[in-house]
């Protein structure tokens, strides 16, 4: 995705969900400028992009490129997604979102690459993190996002 602004286009979905929530501070998407909060959501946003989104994306290639899938390598892959979703499950606890227990910038990306994994049909999502990825894609913004990104 891309967003066309007046000083030029900004791409990479990571980015650009930072960007839009920076534009929209009164949303409460993202902790305030320099806080430990705030590096948090970082760090989980990055995590999500490059470690969980990673592993789904070594895995994606084999099984929709034009050759024959090396399972070994799915297999790798596989492992690595795993222990990222087992870091978020050990990092949720008890609660419902990664950073103060209010849903941010780092639920959207972590769940959004999580869910990915489901929706994708890449692999299985393990059951540690499958509530959580249950209760981000039932929030209603998610609910009208899908609707408009894949109508029925």
């Amino acid at each position: 995705p891309a967003l066309e602004e007046e000083g030029g286009p900004v791409f990479e979905s990571g980015a650009l969900i930072l960007h839009i929530a920076d534009q929209n501070l009164d949303a409460g998407l993202i902790a305030p400028l320099g806080s430990h909060e705030r590096a948090l959501q970082y760090q989980w946003c990055f995590f999500g992009m490059t470690d969980s989104e990673g592993a789904l994306m070594d895995i994606a290639r084999q099984l929709w490129g034009s050759g024959e899938a090396d399972r070994g390598i799915i297999e790798r892959a596989a492992a690595r997604f795993v222990a990222t979703a087992e870091v978020v499950e050990s990092a949720l606890g008890d609660d419902d979102y990664l950073v103060g227990n209010s849903f941010s910038v780092a639920d959207i990306v972590v769940g959004s690459v999580l869910g990915f994994a489901r929706t994708g049909e890449i692999t299985e999502l393990p059951a540690g993190v499958v509530p959580y990825v249950d209760r981000l894609e039932a929030r209603p913004a998610r609910q009208r996002a899908v609707a408009v990104a894949v109508p029925e």
